[in-house]
């Protein structure tokens, strides 16, 4: 009766999941499709019509957009990966100086936010003000012609410094599980140096390898804030930033050609996940067993401080640098005009006298906050569901949670754009922080998932077990044992989506209005109209905002220290007292 008990809870639980969780992110993609076809924009009167894909399929143009759309994600993909796996391998596999310091630095390169960084990148390399450019024309005693961000070149470095410390969270991982006696193996056999990291070493790493190119491209198709900010002023246009001028910058807005190459990014995103699982269907890739393993570190001797300087090097043009810029430029006068007078604080008197700054941070932080509670109590549920129930359905929950890690974020924001204008509700939800905190929530679902999945997969099933034989309920055991042991995951998946709300900018980019308007749209729309200066004191603002946020994860870290050993681990008994 117990056992018929528990199964009817899990089908339960998971029938409920499925349903929030499917409508949550089923729906708006399912409506992306929709859009594609109907004749006019959401919301209105109109009929089933293949108007969208015959405008964009019809204009020549449409097929230039997806061949710069293609280069630019295949050459930064290459690069950030492989800029990301050495990395990985200096940090996880040899012994480099300063390797604490080194790691927590990447991991806040990580939480910066992206605006501030181009805004930063703007006013280095801007062709006729640019910081670096002025500096480099007063000691040059040549001419050169200037640096420009506003380029290809511009898109393509900035880009490898935003993704290359997402691409290395993602496979450092798989550097640091690898176990050395397979390495100690093959060197005992007589193999070479090249041998053993050809035959061995990438054939084992080859998973972790290709599903990290494959977001990097997926994220390199998807991205829109640095196409739209360097790239539409050069006359430089991928698929996002097309599909955002067809609804923003065109008069009236044309919708079923967005939608028709929001499809378009859609099909081809899902066409390269289904082809990395067909390329690792079926094989094995097992380095950690019961017999435990260890991870061999590589001694460099003097080489280690050439290690050090490497990643050094790419935090500060990354992070530090780009940050500095920022928090000089927003004390002159004009961004890279020097003279005997050039500082002020006017830039930050404007910005803090603006009605819109104080609306913009209030909204960020009840939307964040509302994202990262809400999103926690559903991944919190989805993990447990997929790790400790054997209730049929639960691969096909967590394959639908991972769904939107393949949708682009501009694409996601439309498809909810769609669904809620259709769907007939009592109340006006467009163009409010609720549509918003819903996208948001929706995209970060992976995100919060993968946290609590990691956290949930180390707790035992005898404490459950034992608990339930105590006679409590299910509710009871998940709320009086599971929670505490899972509030380190808790408290860390809160922060990081609480960073990731402040930061995004490409799904509420499409849903935000003036009275919803959130501090990434603000810095938008301030570094649109031409308020510089002023984007760049609300962008240092946002940026501290993500750095409170780190701080409390690192310290967090500190306090909470290694996972509790089996003898440290509390008693049912003692839980539930």
């Amino acid at each position: 009766m117990s056992i018929k008990n528990r199964v009817n809870r899990s089908s339960i639980l998971m029938a409920c999941l499925f349903l929030v969780v499917g409508f949550m992110i089923l729906y708006p993609v399912g409506m992306v499709f929709f859009g594609s076809v109907w004749s006019s924009m959401p919301g209105a009167s109109g009929h089933l019509s293949p108007r969208g894909y015959i405008e964009a399929f019809g204009n020549p143009s449409t097929y230039s957009l997806l061949w710069t759309t293609f280069w630019l994600a295949t050459v930064r993909t290459v690069i950030s990966v492989a800029i990301a796996i050495s990395l990985a391998w200096i940090m996880a596999r040899t012994n480099v100086r300063g390797k604490r310091i080194l790691e927590i630095s990447l991991l806040f390169t990580f939480f910066v936010p992206l605006l501030p960084r181009i805004l930063a990148w703007i006013v280095l390399l801007s062709p006729r003000t640019g910081l670096l450019n002025v500096f480099l024309a007063d000691i040059l005693p040549f001419h050169l012609p200037p640096l420009n961000v506003f380029s290809y070149g511009g898109i393509i470095l900035v880009s490898i410094l935003v993704w290359v410390p997402v691409l290395y969270i993602f496979i450092a991982p798989a550097f640091k599980s690898m176990d050395a006696s397979l390495e100690e193996a093959a060197k005992a056999s007589g193999a070479s140096m090249w041998s053993t990291v050809t035959r061995i070493n990438l054939p084992l790493l080859a998973p972790a390898i290709l599903a990290t190119t494959a977001l990097g491209f997926v994220r390199s198709m998807d991205s829109f804030v640095v196409e739209a900010m360097l790239g539409i002023r050069a006359d430089i246009y991928v698929l996002t930033t097309k599909v955002y001028n067809y609804i923003n910058l065109t008069e009236p807005p044309n919708y079923p050609a967005a939608m028709a190459l929001s499809v378009t990014m859609l099909v081809i995103t899902f066409f390269i996940v289904f082809f990395q699982w067909k390329l690792l269907g079926g094989k094995e890739y097992t380095t950690v067993t019961g017999k435990g393993y260890r991870p061999q570190v590589t001694k460099l001797g003097w080489g280690r401080w050439i290690a050090f300087a490497y990643v050094l090097t790419f935090l500060v043009v990354s992070t530090f640098l780009p940050l500095g810029v920022l928090i000089w430029g927003s004390f002159m006068k004009v961004v890279g005009v020097f003279s005997d007078s050039m500082y002020t604080f006017s830039h930050y008197q404007r910005a803090f006298s603006a009605s819109g700054l104080w609306l913009a941070m209030k909204n960020t932080v009840l939307m964040s906050t509302a994202v990262a509670t809400a999103g926690m109590v559903l991944c919190s549920l989805v993990a447990y569901t997929v790790v400790k129930t054997r209730v049929s359905g639960r691969r096909v929950l967590d394959f639908v949670v991972w769904i939107p890690w393949a949708v682009p974020s501009i694409v996601m924001a439309l498809g909810f754009l769609w669904a809620y204008l259709f769907l007939p509700l009592p109340f006006r939800i467009y163009g409010t922080l609720l549509l918003m905190i819903l996208a948001l929530t929706t995209t970060g679902l992976p995100l919060g998932t993968r946290t609590m999945t990691s956290t949930i997969v180390q707790i035992s099933n005898e404490l459950e077990e034992s608990a339930k034989a105590s006679g409590a309920t299910w509710l009871r055991t998940f709320t009086i044992i599971m929670v505490p042991l899972l509030s380190r995951g808790l408290v860390s998946g809160w922060i990081l989506l609480f960073a990731f709300a402040v930061k995004d900018l490409s799904t509420v980019i499409l849903l935000y209005s003036p009275e919803s308007t959130v501090m990434s749209t603000q810095v938008w729309d301030w570094w649109r109209t031409g308020f510089l200066e002023e984007a760049i004191v609300l962008g240092l603002l946002e940026a501290v905002l993500i750095a409170i946020c780190f701080v409390a994860a690192t310290m967090l870290g500190e306090r909470v220290g290694p996972q509790m050993s089996k003898e440290q681990r509390p008693t049912p008994k003692a839980l539930l007292q």
